[in-house]
């Protein structure tokens, strides 16, 4: 499960939400997003990327079986700045820059990445989504994911 506008800025916000919740295994949070499995056949890890780009606006997590029954993914867990636009756009060139250095060291497989969060944006607005979005992230989007909101 992954969440948005989590408030989890303090450890007793972050017992509470793992009360409520009750993980079968690991929860990561931070003050504005959360990642978190129910079930023991997902063993999630935090990928470390603030050596890349310190933000708790993100998560990059791999997931794995714990007796490898099927291949490694990774979810990229993300809640975008909601203004100012050039504080946006900023953020989702971060982003395409961290992926494209995971990729490179092989810390990731872009063919098993799932992309979901709060972009704070609309691909339908396409007369304010160059404002409000990375060309680099756009051409990352349309080159490598499909939208399942529109499947």
């Amino acid at each position: 499960l992954c969440l948005q506008e989590t408030h989890a800025n303090s450890q007793t916000k972050i017992d509470t939400l793992n009360v409520q919740f009750q993980p079968s295994r690991e929860a990561f949070w931070t003050e504005h997003l959360g990642i978190m499995s129910f079930s023991l056949d997902y063993q999630i890890t935090l990928i470390d990327t603030q050596h890349l780009y310190a933000s708790t606006r993100y998560q990059i997590c791999k997931v794995q079986h714990p007796h490898n029954f099927y291949a490694p993914f990774f979810i990229l867990n993300l809640y975008a700045p909601v203004s100012p636009a050039p504080a946006r756009r900023e953020f989702f060139q971060q982003l395409t820059h961290i992926i494209d250095q995971l990729q490179q060291q092989s810390a990731i497989n872009m063919e098993k990445l799932i992309i979901c969060g709060d972009f704070n944006y609309s691909h339908l607005r396409t007369s304010t989504i160059a404002s409000s979005s990375a060309e680099d992230w756009r051409l990352l989007l349309s080159h490598h994911f499909y939208n399942s909101m529109q499947i």
